[in-house]
């Protein structure tokens, strides 16, 4: 088996004036939208992959925003860098906002294709417990970033351009969102959408309806135990389940998902394991209101950083009990459900008792 670190080496040498991009092209381009190129790259300039490359590694590391980034994310990083179809993209309009006191967080960068065509990349949400509660908040309330999103495309898909939108995680929930709610000028010059392990639209906070806009030209990547993508799964476009070499949650990793002679390894479904937590967070999400879904998310994760947790290996150190047993701990009833429950039913009791005492 392989990886888009193998992918970028074998096809490296085609530009995409020969072969268009393609979904796996979409998988490096997302990955790549996690480093930090500040200090090379701003708003107001632009370069090639391989000239920022050079510049950050003068610098000193290149910097994926990743909390456990690997060794194959500074491959990857190297040799596109290195290859003709990477290296020569030209990358503009890079925007990194991180603002703590009102928990915004933003990044977004064009990449210009030398076909003429440009991708616009999103970044996701990283490795830590704290990141991935983000993905879970955005599921049941609106945030800044969906804004700052639309807001991005709209400055910079100009008139009869060739675009392709995508992230991963929650940049892929930037991405949907931004290309549900374009304006149908905006819209029309959309190719593809991809949307790479990331959460759907809440029902209750979005008009889900008008994502039937973007159903033809929408493809959705998730790994086999997926789980953020798998939060209002959207059922639009086209669906890859892919195989991965990593463990449980951290198959949540793009350069985990694995490839066979250039193509995505891919299975009928998901396994029990995603299964069992989609069907939990059917339960405990989507089926209760606004308040009670921040309540929920607030329990499980105020849990795992209480446990000691900061990161997603801290947990799956766990093994696969930690995950399940969890989401188990969860699916009972919360004590102050419980004391609800008890006292109305303990107020029908008292109410019946008085019926049935009551004189005719």
């Amino acid at each position: 088996m392989s990886n888009v670190v193998d992918y970028v080496k074998w096809r490296g040498d085609l530009p995409f004036s020969k072969v268009p991009l393609n979904v796996i092209d979409n998988l490096v381009l997302a990955q790549l939208s996690y480093i930090d190129f500040r200090g090379v790259l701003t708003e107001d300039n632009q370069m090639t992959f391989e000239e920022a490359y050079e510049k950050l590694t003068q610098q000193g590391e290149i910097i994926f925003t990743l909390v456990a980034a690997d060794k194959e994310n500074l491959n990857l990083a190297k040799e596109c860098a290195e290859s003709v179809r990477f290296g020569q993209m030209v990358l503009s309009d890079y925007v990194d906002i991180i603002d703590q006191k009102v928990e915004k967080q933003f990044s977004a960068v064009i990449f210009h294709l030398d076909d003429g065509s440009k991708y616009i990349g999103y970044r996701g949400t990283d490795n830590s417990i704290v990141g991935w509660k983000e993905d879970f908040m955005i599921s049941y309330t609106r945030v800044e970033s969906q804004q700052m999103a639309l807001r991005y495309a709209k400055d910079h898909i100009g008139t009869n351009e060739s675009v392709y939108i995508g992230g991963h995680s929650k940049g892929a929930h930037l991405a949907l969102y931004t290309a549900t709610y374009l304006p149908q000028t905006k819209n029309k010059q959309v190719k593809r959408v991809f949307l790479n392990d990331g959460p759907g639209l809440c029902p209750d906070v979005q008009d889900v309806a008008k994502m039937e806009r973007i159903a033809g030209k929408t493809v959705r990547v998730k790994p086999v135990t997926s789980i953020v993508g798998r939060i209002f799964e959207p059922q639009i476009g086209t669906e890859y389940i892919v195989k991965s070499d990593a463990f449980q949650v951290m198959q949540h990793s793009i350069v985990s998902w694995q490839l066979e002679y250039g193509k995505l390894s891919l299975v009928d479904a998901h396994d029990s394991t995603s299964d069992f937590i989609k069907t939990n967070l059917d339960k405990f999400i989507e089926g209760k209101n606004l308040h009670e879904r921040e309540e929920f998310v607030e329990s499980l994760f105020g849990g795992l950083l209480e446990g000691g947790a900061k990161t997603l290996k801290d947990f799956v150190k766990e093994g696969p009990s930690g995950l399940e047993a969890l989401f188990r701990s969860l699916s009972a009833p919360s004590k102050k459900a419980t004391a609800k429950k008890k006292a109305v039913t303990t107020k029908k009791v008292a109410a019946t008792k008085k019926v049935g005492t009551t004189k005719k």
